[in-house]
């Protein structure tokens, strides 16, 4: 009876954690400090097992520590398994008795077995129910811990307790893994739909919904100080499209996209507002860098080459921009910048043009 309520009570445990994990993940803001607390979460799991092991016989009782252990490192890496192991460790020496180093030596294989698993499955999206058994059988290599103990208490265990110790990590890395995987493609699952939301699926770019968003959440101090707003748009597109297909037409969009992103600083927002036409905001730039960056775009976008057949089409852009001294003023920005964008293309395309406020004179660059 009692075995079976500690049975029960482990997978309980390991069930909250599992709750604990997926909580966790999609409203995750400081992913480091998140696995560290989980991390925490799982070493004093361990804790809490060791202090309540399973009876399998007389003078022999087994504990599910090193199964919270591996799965830590399997599923929260080093900024979870770490603290994980450090917590465990330090309430195994703090119980003190014999084996204590046979105990740290086990977590520790433990803990290495489950960051090697996280290995073997990091380009899988989904872990097959196979890895998971792959995961409980590495876990109990953990066993050999047991090196450190006198002979007869070796051998007793040995022969005892390990095939109750293989069989508990199999099933819980099974049932307690598998509650992990759940919570873990959950998350994939919102994460992708929350990208989805924001990200030009052609180019990888943010949309103009993304784009709205990162300029909310920019610091006052950065809009407030000077910066610029550019409106670039690829010149004839619609004649590529016409002539060439919309194919040809994506592969443009994507070409021109990475030039944009190949010659825009980290701090930049860049983002395909819609069409051929992208935005990019330059915060804490001079007037005279904003021009430089406007001419850069436009030489590099200039220079895309997308082979057809045995011709390379050519690419040109019009870009227009709007620079203020006094900060960034997104919707007065991309009023004035969309007016000399227009200039732009008036004046014969493939040039950059800057416009100002009405008591500043405009500026324009011919290519």
């Amino acid at each position: 009876m009692e075995f079976a309520i500690k049975y029960i009570y482990s997978f309980g445990t390991m069930a909250l954690l599992a709750v604990a994990f997926g909580i966790s993940l999609p409203f995750d803001r400081s992913e480091k400090l998140s696995r560290v607390g989980l991390g925490l979460l799982f070493g004093i799991a361990a804790t809490m097992a060791m202090n309540n092991p399973i009876p399998i016989a007389d003078g022999v009782v087994v504990d599910p520590r090193n199964l919270f252990i591996g799965l830590s490192a399997a599923f929260l890496g080093l900024w979870g398994g770490v603290p994980a192991l450090l917590v465990a460790i330090s309430a195994r020496y703090n119980l003190g008795g014999p084996g204590v180093e046979a105990g740290v030596l086990s977590m520790t294989i433990a803990w290495c077995a489950g960051y090697a698993w996280s290995y073997i499955v990091r380009d899988k999206v989904h872990y097959h129910p196979g890895y998971l058994l792959l995961l409980g059988g590495m876990i109990s290599f953990a066993l050999i811990g047991i090196v450190l103990l006198p002979r007869d208490a070796m051998l007793r265990i040995f022969l005892v307790a390990s095939p109750f110790v293989i069989a508990f990590n199999l099933i819980g890395a099974m049932l307690f893994g598998g509650l992990l995987e759940r919570e873990r493609i959950i998350a994939f699952r919102y994460g992708r739909m929350q990208d989805e939301a924001v990200t030009d699926p052609l180019t990888g770019l943010l949309n103009r919904r993304g784009f709205t968003r990162i300029i909310d959440h920019l610091p006052e101090k950065t809009l407030n100080s000077a910066g610029a707003v550019l409106v670039v748009d690829l010149d004839r597109f619609k004649m590529i499209n016409d002539t060439y297909g919309h194919d040809t037409g994506d592969s443009v969009l994507v070409s021109v996209a990475k030039q944009l992103q190949s010659c825009v600083r980290k701090s930049d927002v860049l983002a395909r507002f819609g069409g051929e036409e992208f935005v990019i905001v330059l915060p804490e730039t001079s007037e005279v860098e904003a021009r430089q960056v406007a001419e850069r775009l436009r030489e590099t976008v200039c220079a895309i080459r997308v082979t057809l057949d045995s011709d390379a089409l050519p690419v040109t852009t019009s870009i227009g921009g709007h620079w203020d001294g006094n900060g960034i003023n997104l919707l007065t920005a991309l009023r004035l910048a969309d007016r000399a964008l227009y200039r732009a293309k008036q004046e014969g395309r493939n040039r950059t043009e800057f416009a100002f406020a009405p008591a500043v004179a405009d500026y324009s660059k011919a290519a």
